[in-house]
């Protein structure tokens, strides 16, 4: 599965950057990254790295993409 999500990482700009995922324990915790470490106890995820994609599985919900243009944040939840 990750082959894939890397070929297409690749294929939208993102090459070679690593990813940096969530546990995703369907809590309310949203953690800070700074590298490709899994944020353990956590659903949503930020950065202000622009090397640093982030990744997070959703199945019956939408997942929301949250951008600060002052501070250059990025979030996913």
């Amino acid at each position: 599965l990750w082959a894939v999500h890397r070929t297409t990482a690749d294929a939208a700009g993102f090459a070679g950057l690593p990813f940096a995922t969530a546990e995703q324990v369907h809590g309310a915790r949203v953690s800070r990254v700074d590298d490709p470490t899994p944020a353990t106890g956590a659903d949503g995820l930020l950065t202000a790295r622009t090397d640093l994609c982030l990744a997070i599985y959703v199945a019956d919900c939408a997942a929301v993409f949250l951008v600060d243009r002052h501070q250059r944040g990025l979030g996913l939840v």
